[in-house]
């Protein structure tokens, strides 16, 4: 999906490269948390930016009460680079 757990105890995810274009989590309460990788190709594999509810990330983590507020983490895929 685009992230893993590194301090499950801790509840902190690491944002990393996702292999899918979209998936949606059903979440308590009818929220959905929904992960898009928008340009996501077998050429677009690198992540150019990500953002959570429009919100760019830079330090490449996310945190589970931010997934289950439900919303959106959107990344933009690119065929050459790394995050910028």
């Amino acid at each position: 999906m685009g992230f893993y757990p590194v301090n499950p105890a801790g509840g902190e995810y690491i944002v990393g490269a996702p292999q899918v274009p979209h998936v949606t989590i059903s979440l308590p309460e009818e929220k959905t948390f929904t992960v898009r990788a928008h340009n996501l190709s077998e050429k677009n594999k690198y992540v150019k930016s990500v953002s959570l509810n429009g919100r760019e990330i830079t330090d490449f983590r996310i945190l589970h009460k931010d997934i289950m507020q439900g919303g959106e983490l959107i990344f933009e895929m690119t065929d050459g680079g790394m995050c910028q």
